[in-house]
């Protein structure tokens, strides 16, 4: 059985996501210096 709406859960899911991770990329500028970000992301 397949759920009529499921196609809008997941876009609400994923936007969900996104806004977290964005969320999280502006916490960590905010707490790192520009040193420590760049030798997280490498």
């Amino acid at each position: 059985m397949s759920y009529p709406n499921q196609d809008d859960e997941n876009k609400a899911s994923q936007e969900k996501d996104s806004q977290l991770k964005a969320q999280k990329e502006i916490m960590l500028k905010q707490v790192l210096s520009a040193d420590a970000r760049l030798r997280l992301n490498n």
